[in-house]
């Protein structure tokens, strides 16, 4: 009996490894077949490996149909808000590069900016030299909410992303009827009067735009701590350190986006502001729907035009007026 269980056995082992054998054999001519089916297929027929020189490792190259790697050579000038950058420092070319990049190769949300930029840009700009604010800043409404009234995780608002009480302080309305946070013109007046503060403390637009994002008091830390008062050499956390190169970067591609792959002429999907008239509320709205068809449109466009309009009614206390956005009849 213990002779014919060691047969037994020994039997079932060779059963097992021919088993092996066999369906080795097997996936080795799948491989074959499936590689073949590959060169079949239209995306690999442009596919084409070559060794690189020292036959360390091969690389990958496709015909045009494919988006090819583009490098740029950064300008060995370049200034934000007329402030020169250091780009003979590596590191500061490395970081903007890395910025440069990500904004470039982000090509929905960059063509979608280039969009925005026609059409809110020359009504920003003014606002800024009225304050006088270098017009590099509305690059910093871009990278702060790609033009957009967005709502961050810290609930920031708006444009120029205003945390409610910030924005009270610098004179916008915050209310369950009307959040002047969304207002792109009003908000942008409330952003010059901070930066017009922040100057005054820093001396520095490259620092103005720093604090924007970490806060006055937190960058003041920073600087007395490190002793240094030079955005481009001090230590700070990630998303500040980012911040300015972020701008620079969108200043860079849309000053010349052909050279960045995007083409002039982006159909503009904002009509004229000869379309629009402006009306003064004197008098209390009790409903914003009925206003609207009154005046010949719908609740959906007024919002569009009026984004401030946070509720569905507009109580007026006198003296007190708004002005309101309304297609022309």
């Amino acid at each position: 009996m213990w002779l014919l269980g060691e047969i037994m056995r020994n039997f079932f082992v060779f059963l097992l490894i021919l088993l092996n054998l066999t369906l080795l054999a097997w996936i080795a001519s799948e491989k074959v077949e499936w590689q073949k089916w590959l060169r079949k297929t239209a995306y690999f027929k442009n596919f084409q490996p070559k060794q690189n020189k020292n036959k360390i490792a091969q690389e990958c190259s496709f015909e045009s149909n494919a988006l090819p790697l583009i490098q740029w050579e950064l300008p060995k000038q370049f200034a934000f808000a007329q402030e020169p950058l250091p780009l003979d420092n590596p590191i500061v070319r490395r970081r903007l590069y890395k910025e440069l990049v990500a904004v470039a190769y982000s090509h929905a949300i960059t063509t979608l900016n280039l969009q925005r930029a026609k059409y809110w840009f020359p009504q920003i700009s003014p606002i800024l030299e009225k304050y006088q604010i270098p017009d590099d800043f509305k690059y910093i409404a871009v990278i702060e909410s790609n033009l957009q009234n967005l709502i961050s995780p810290a609930d920031a608002r708006g444009f120029w992303q205003f945390l409610a009480g910030t924005a009270k302080e610098y004179d916008l309305e915050v209310s369950p009827e009307v959040d002047e946070r969304y207002h792109p013109l009003k908000a942008t007046e409330a952003a010059c009067k901070y930066f017009k503060s922040a100057y005054k403390a820093f001396g520095s637009w490259a620092c103005v735009a720093a604090s924007y994002n970490m806060g006055m008091a937190a960058l003041k830390n920073v600087i007395e701590t490190q002793k240094q008062s030079n955005y481009y050499r001090l230590h700070l956390n990630d998303e500040t350190a980012r911040y300015l190169y972020r701008a620079v970067a969108t200043k860079m591609i849309f000053e010349n986006p052909e050279k960045y792959g995007y083409k002039d002429g982006i159909p503009d999907f904002y009509p004229s502001n000869e379309t629009y008239q402006t009306i003064t509320i004197r008098q209390t709205i009790p409903n914003l729907a009925e206003f609207a068809i009154q005046n010949n449109t719908d609740l959906m466009t007024l919002k569009e035009l009026n984004p401030w309009l946070r509720g569905n009614t507009l109580t007026i206390v006198p003296p007190k007026t708004y002005e309101i956005l309304l297609p022309k009849p």
